[in-house]
């Protein structure tokens, strides 16, 4: 089976690059596609580009056999076929919408058909242009994940794929708090600017995000976790560190209330912007870490803005034009009255004729609590969501493999899409990859059903024999991950797995995104079969049966975790990205909470201090 692209002759480099994605993914697929210049005539052609840079599109333009509209804005994109000899277009305004364009075309193809249906191209007459302009996603490039660890190219190809599903813009964050200095951490530095070289190269945006007052390791504090109030105050207190935080925090934040402190924050922020040359974004954070709630600070969100300030004022000065944007994330998590203060803030801004800051950045909880408090927001700082794709499911994130919610991710963009606009997903890895596709495709057509998505996901990846039975899969896993006691047993999604990957062409049945689902199902049979087992211990044959089942699932745990999420004891956040097979089994059967695990537990254990040590090179 094989195509030709054909690209006008002043084709920009995204178009060309699209070209190349459609042709790569059409050969991963056991097909061929060739890209050509405008002009030759071939079976199966696709006419891609825009009236600037096909000849061919203006001309179709021009005697009425292709429409497109005015509006299609600069992402939209028409497809356009009808009887087999005639050529099939996908045409905009933009590179980037034609990219768009030959992604949705690749997932629309049945790559897996044989005979003539397989030559056939579906008669479309599609106009397609998305609905939020913000359509992002977050890579947490600071606990020793995926990200960290995986092969270059890897990344690369990761980012085409997410591109080709209309992700616009990478956001990535260096941690300072991890490095003695710049040049410490120069390996990830660089590894960040290659991501976001990359993401440039498939039409994205690129941006950073930083805590406001994060200190550098070392300056006030050993990056520990702040798991209690003023938590290492008797072993090595420092006059500038951040106070008073009930929880989170590290022990590196910085108080900017204190003039040394906040010219060691100014300082610090002066030398990271001189690395952001080509970061087009840039967003200012309150917590996780960073905060300080001393009595100088309160209300934070005031003295937070304040600060925030003066670093756009630098940031300007070292990146000109970059957009500056803020987070709210985590108000009224330390104290209340942190929405009130944040909004006080917003309201004198308003008042000004110009602002030093786009966009406002909620987690899904601020967001729900503004609405149901009727606040609202000044139009010149629209909402880009903060949602959370990778973490609801285990400890340790993605340890299970595969984590589909696509039902509570519909219901939650549902309910809080009104005037958003748009959202960054946050990713530990690849094994959500089906959440942040359910993300990238709710921002770009709201009223698109939520299986409909889904189908479209396991069409292309899996095939189209299997698309039906493979989404039926995925929401049955839903139920068991979600803990919503409808549905199937895990031995009954065991034995749909075997049925699917019966079907499955070996480039599917290999890849990764399969793997993550199948292996996610046997382990969740081996946790049913355990849990079962548990309630009887009282003779020798119960006993073996454990020691098989807790085996297999070591065997399917040691996979997932290292072959998949490539997460690695030493150089990722311990217990919470990696754990031993042992560990993680005590977790998902609840036999141990890692959630409350205290502060004095964690001094203890030599091993476990490692949680709040994080990562100490690239």
């Amino acid at each position: 089976m094989s195509w030709h692209v054909s690209l006008g002759r002043l084709a920009g480099k995204l178009e060309a690059k699209a070209a190349r994605l459609f042709q790569d993914r059409a050969r991963d697929r056991g097909s061929r596609a060739d890209v050509d210049p405008e002009g030759q005539r071939h079976t199966r052609l696709i006419e891609a580009g825009t009236p600037l840079s096909s000849e061919t599109i203006r001309e179709a333009c021009a005697r009425g056999s292709l429409v497109i509209p005015d509006d299609l804005g600069e992402e939209g994109y028409v497809i356009q076929s009808g009887d087999s000899d005639l050529p099939v277009y996908v045409a905009a305004l933009s590179e980037r919408g034609v990219l768009y364009g030959l992604g949705k075309l690749l997932r629309l193809i049945n790559f897996t058909a044989d005979g003539e249906e397989g030559r056939r191209f579906p008669a479309l007459d599609l106009v397609s242009r998305p609905e939020k302009p913000v359509r992002g996603i977050y890579f947490a490039t600071h606990f020793g994940n995926w990200y960290c660890h995986a092969e270059l190219a890897e990344v690369q190809a990761y980012l085409e794929d997410l591109a080709l599903w209309g992700v616009n813009e990478l956001l990535v964050w260096f941690d300072i708090s991890h490095y003695r200095s710049l040049e410490e951490g120069r390996p990830m530095l660089e590894r960040l600017k290659t991501f976001e070289s990359y993401a440039r190269e498939v039409g994205m945006r690129t941006g950073r995000t930083a805590v406001s007052n994060e200190g550098f390791l070392g300056q006030v504090g050993q990056g520990r976790a702040m798991l209690r109030t003023n938590a290492f105050d008797e072993l090595d207190y420092h006059p500038l560190r951040s106070r008073d935080r009930v929880f989170g925090g590290y022990d590196t934040d910085i108080c900017p209330s204190k003039p040394e402190g906040r010219a060691m924050v100014l300082h610090n922020k002066r030398m990271y912007f001189s690395e952001l040359a080509e970061v087009q974004s840039f967003w200012l954070w309150p917590y996780d870490q960073g905060g300080c709630n001393c009595p100088e600070c309160l209300p934070w969100p005031r003295t937070f803005m304040e600060l925030n300030r003066e670093l756009a004022n630098s940031l300007q000065e070292a990146v000109p034009g970059i957009d500056v944007n803020v987070s709210a994330w985590w108000f009224e998590g330390h104290r209340k009255g942190e929405d009130d203060a944040f909004f006080a803030y917003l309201a004198e801004d308003d008042k000004q004729e110009a602002s030093w800051f786009k966009y406002v950045m909620a987690g899904a909880i601020e967001a729900r609590r503004w609405k149901l408090g009727g606040r609202v927001l000044p139009a010149r700082h629209p909402v880009v969501l903060f949602p959370e794709i990778s973490m609801f499911d285990s400890v340790p994130w993605g340890g299970k493999g595969g984590n589909p919610a696509p039902r509570r991710f519909a219901a939650e963009y549902a309910e809080l899409s009104s005037g958003l606009a748009g959202a960054f997903p946050y990713s530990e890895g690849r094994y959500e990859d089906l959440n942040k596709v359910l993300w990238a495709q709710m921002m770009w057509h709201s009223e698109a059903k939520i299986e409909q998505i889904v189908e479209e996901y396991c069409r292309f990846y899996f095939g189209a024999e299997v698309e039906k039975e493979a989404a039926q899969l995925v929401f049955d896993m839903e139920d068991i991950l979600t803990g919503s006691g409808q549905g199937k047993s895990a031995q009954q999604l065991d034995e749909s797995v075997a049925a699917i990957r019966d079907r499955l062409k070996p480039w599917a049945r290999d890849g990764w995104r399969w793997l993550l689902l199948e292996l996610r199902c046997r382990m969740q049979l081996c946790l049913e079969q355990l849990a079962v087992l548990e309630q009887d211990l009282t003779n020798a044959e119960t006993d073996a049966r454990v020691q098989e089942w807790e085996k297999e699932f070591t065997a399917v745990y040691e996979r997932v975790q290292s072959e998949l999420n490539l997460h690695r004891p030493g150089a990722s956040l311990n217990l919470w990205i990696h754990a031993t097979a042992d560990k993680a089994l005590d977790f998902f059967l609840g036999r141990e909470d890692v959630i409350n695990l205290t502060l004095d537990n964690l001094m203890n254990d030599d091993d476990s201090t490692k949680l709040g040590s994080r990562l100490t090179s690239g």
